[in-house]
């Protein structure tokens, strides 16, 4: 079934449903742990090297210079401070032999080639040695450099100015919670997964070529300040029936650096990554801890025990409770073979009746079931459905089941809010191009409408354009809309055909 729709002449519903999903990328424990407690974390400095400078030559993915001359690497020990190299930073530089008095601009662009993958969400400052051979005086003293930081996938940056006031060696200190309010556009990309960043030599107006100036690179990292607290478990110690589902947790900030971590004695020789709930189903010693930057957090220790008997296993819903673009059938079930299945829909039936078949849900409702055999119950349990038909009258376009004419785009099974499947943004800090809707009516139709799910807050502006050939006016954009601002969750998003 498609998903992608066009209202006519009122909306338009494009009911994909995005599932916006987050690589949350971890660091690996050390052997030696740390002590604290949940009331006073263990507060840990951390780094990440991004770029050493220790190259000989220039390549995309370590660093460039403007017309390959700008960035001029060094091994005179004087101007280096970490490692064996350093890069001399040529802030003016002629690139005509034929008049050597005449300059252009020089640019040097840092990749962060030891951690290719970097996220700065989780990171304060970007800090790096520079050795600067002149200082910028007179007239020139108020004019900065520039330090503009570029996100993957994107032309816009954000950017720091910093005066050019001293010589000799300075560690370099750029607070990033002032980079990311200063911004080229609103249109930027949201803050987190770096491409590179690039210095040049005039940050205002009015900024002079001078030749003289010179400035040796080395060493450029992250670092911050991180609390580490314990992991612990939803469960608490105790004796359970049969078996017990537990989750971990940890209050450790920042989060997309942090890893919780378990081990159960007598079966794992070491700590294991946690990311999804264990199922317990023998008596287990579980130890548990959360680890930053190398740094673990005090240990905790859980002990599950297990008494066996016969009971009904709860009911569960085909498909699951959630929102919904289209009415459902619902399949009641219960692992407990021959159990007898009942169930109420809330603010409808006062009591509970026997299941025979399966539901139609065409409405939002909540359904509570239980199951029975030989005089056992299971427990009762809830499934609440919102369904929204608001764009049931709407025109299909494009394949929004197996996502043919997408780039950047997988199909999953869930969460679907029309058909079988969804479609997931494979690479968040890439564009999706839609590439079999060129035919539809657009002309005939006003409103463009589909679903979008985020499994967490970003904050960020996440802005669409579409051109039609067929509408081609000094590039007019069909539309342009704003898709979600704090979302998180389901949400139903609209942009006009204009």
């Amino acid at each position: 079934m498609t998903l992608l729709k066009l209202k006519k002449k009122l909306a338009a519903a494009m009911a994909a449903l995005l599932l916006v999903s987050s690589a949350l990328a971890a660091l690996p424990p050390k052997a030696a742990e740390a002590a604290g407690g949940a009331d006073s974390p263990l507060i840990v400095p951390y780094a990440q090297q991004l770029n050493a400078m220790d190259s000989a030559t220039n390549a995309t993915g370590d660093t460039v210079g403007t017309a390959g001359v700008a960035l001029v690497p060094n091994t005179d020990p004087a101007y280096i401070k970490e490692g064996t190299g350093s890069k001399k930073w040529l802030l003016a530089i002629n690139v005509d032999a034929a008049n050597p008095t005449t300059y252009i601009a020089g640019a040097a662009l840092i990749y962060p080639k030891v951690a290719p993958s970097v996220d700065l969400n989780g990171y304060s400052t970007l800090k790096f040695w520079a050795y600067n051979v002149k200082a910028r005086t007179g007239d020139q003293a108020d004019k900065p450099i520039q330090l503009r930081f570029f996100m993957k996938g994107d032309s816009e940056y954000y950017y720091y100015r910093l005066p050019l006031d001293w010589t000799g060696w300075k560690e370099v200190e750029i607070p990033l919670s002032v980079v990311k309010t200063q911004t080229s556009s609103a249109g930027v990309k949201a803050w987190g997964p770096l491409d590179y960043v690039r210095l040049d030599q005039a940050g205002v107006g009015g900024t002079t070529l001078d030749p003289t100036l010179g400035m040796y690179l080395d060493d450029f990292r992250l670092t911050g300040t991180g609390e580490v607290y314990p992991a612990v478990a939803d469960k608490p110690s105790g004796e359970y029936v049969n078996k017990a589902t537990v989750s971990l947790s940890s209050a450790t900030k920042p989060s997309v650096l942090a890893g919780v971590y378990y081990k159960r004695v007598g079966v794992d020789g070491d700590f294991q990554r946690y990311n999804a709930p264990l199922v317990l189903t023998a008596d287990t010693t579980l130890v548990v801890k959360s680890s930053l930057a190398g740094t673990d957090s005090a240990e905790s220790t859980y002990n599950y025990t297990f008494v066996y008997r016969d009971f009904v296993e709860n009911v569960t819903a085909s498909p699951p409770a959630g929102t919904y673009a289209e009415a459902k059938t619902v399949s009641l079930s219960s692992a407990t073979e021959g159990a007898a299945i009942s169930y109420k829909v809330e603010g409808v039936d006062a009591a509970f009746k026997p299941y025979t078949a399966p539901l139609l849900v065409d409405r939002s409702q909540t359904i509570t079931a239980k199951a029975e055999f030989e005089g056992k119950v299971s427990e009762e349990t809830s499934y609440a459905y919102d369904i929204d038909l608001s764009s049931s009258s709407s025109l299909p376009i494009g394949n929004t089941e197996t996502f043919a004419g997408w780039t950047n785009t997988t199909p999953t099974a869930s969460p679907a809010v029309l058909g079988s499947f969804s479609g997931k943004w494979t690479d968040p800090t890439s564009p999706i191009d839609v590439t079999d809707i060129a035919n539809s009516p657009w002309q005939a139709n006003d409103q463009l409408e589909f679903w979008l799910y985020s499994d967490r807050v970003s904050n960020k502006k996440s802005v669409r354009h579409h051109q039609h050939a067929g509408r081609r006016e000094s590039g007019q954009r069909i539309f342009h809309e704003l898709l979600f601002r704090r979302l998180a969750g389901l949400e139903e998003a609209r942009a006009a055909v204009q």
